[in-house]
């Protein structure tokens, strides 16, 4: 559309990016702006540096003037025009701007005193988000936004790529691909594998250096508790297609509230999904008409057992990869080029239409 496009991030590395999503590309003719990371200064007082490096942010992007402005991750930008934001959870918009909604909890509900009264200070001047249009990632984080107040939001598809595709005979191994982060819940899925030692389980995943800031300990302390039929590469999906397009099944084991792409790309590989109840990966399968959900480890062991063991047509296998273009880039690619030329955030049919035009 000849757009003059500026990413703003705390990293801008398109090999990398060639490398995980095969888009490096694309963001190599992006202009770049650099976020800075927040680093507190001193271990005490997080809330006041969050505030101020939140004001620091802000600074950065008061004179941006873009005719269209996307907010892909939680945030604390704020632009004077309508921003387009991608909501995974909904309490990155109830503390709207991101890494604010601990300060307000404090200056509402704390006890009266000098720290609160400065807090309200550094908040004095935060915009309110009234202008701005929310994509829930979610039917239950749409539900939640309006549950607190938010009408201005809607539900939004996420694009996932689709370059897996079913290798037969599919083979009775289980698969996951996850970053190493409390929320992915994979001792859920260590417990699913001990339960069934017979087969074999993958995981495919990543612990890099960031990670291992924001979680220390925590990876080691997991993959020091792997099952013996469990083996883990540590790498990008992307250098392994083989493990999505051969396995029979994909457990995804999360509690997000958001649609994951992860597991879209395994049923665009023709694996049969599984994921815990009322989750985002529920929500995909429930979308899709596919797949199965539990509640218990034990319950999820019986169904993979079953299912592992169940001669399931090649057409049953196509039929499943092909519901996964609901999620294709291209639908996606519309619809976001629909919003640049009407600045219309709703899909056809209203707000509570799950579509994507």
């Amino acid at each position: 559309m000849d757009y003059r496009v500026t990413l703003a991030s705390d990293s801008f590395r398109p090999a990398e990016f060639e490398r995980l999503y095969g888009l490096g590309r694309v963001m190599g003719d992006c202009d770049y702006v650099r976020i800075p990371a927040f680093k507190p200064d001193f271990s005490r007082l997080i809330a006041i540096q969050r505030a101020g490096f939140v004001e620091r942010i802000q600074r950065m992007f008061k004179d941006v003037d873009a005719e269209v402005v996307f907010s892909t991750q939680s945030s604390p930008f704020i632009v004077r025009r309508r921003m387009f934001h991608f909501v995974y959870d909904a309490g990155d918009v109830l503390s709207y701007p991101a890494g604010l909604g601990p300060l307000r909890d404090t200056v509402r509900n704390g006890s009266k005193g000098i720290y609160n009264r400065l807090l309200n200070r550094l908040l004095w001047d935060a915009r309110a988000p009234e202008r701005d249009w929310f994509f829930a990632l979610g039917s239950s984080v749409l539900n939640e936004l309006r549950t607190n107040g938010y009408r201005n939001c809607s539900l939004a598809l996420p694009p996932s790529r689709l370059d897996f595709k079913p290798k037969f005979p599919k083979k009775k191994q289980v698969v996951q691909a996850a970053r190493i982060v409390p929320n992915k819940r994979l001792e859920r899925y260590f417990a699913i594998a001990a339960q069934l030692p017979d087969y074999q389980f993958f995981l495919i995943g990543r612990k890099d250096a960031w990670l291992r800031s924001t979680n220390q300990g925590y990876v080691d302390k997991l993959l020091s508790s792997l099952p013996s039929n469990v083996e883990y590469l540590d790498s990008p999906v992307r250098d392994h297609p083989e493990l999505l397009e051969e396995s029979k099944i994909y457990v995804y084991t999360g509690d997000e509230k958001g649609i994951g792409l992860s597991l879209i790309e395994a049923i665009g590989a023709g694996c049969m999904p599984f994921s815990p109840k009322a989750t985002g990966g529920s929500e995909v399968q429930q979308i899709l008409g596919v797949g199965e959900v539990f509640e218990t480890v034990e319950e999820a062991a019986v169904k993979i057992r079953a299912t592992l063991e169940a001669d399931i047509p090649r057409s049953r296998v196509m039929e499943v990869s092909e519901t996964a273009k609901k999620f294709s880039p291209y639908v996606f690619k519309e619809w976001i080029k629909e919003i640049a030329r009407t600045r219309t955030p709703q899909p056809p049919g209203g707000m509570d239409d799950p579509r994507p035009p």
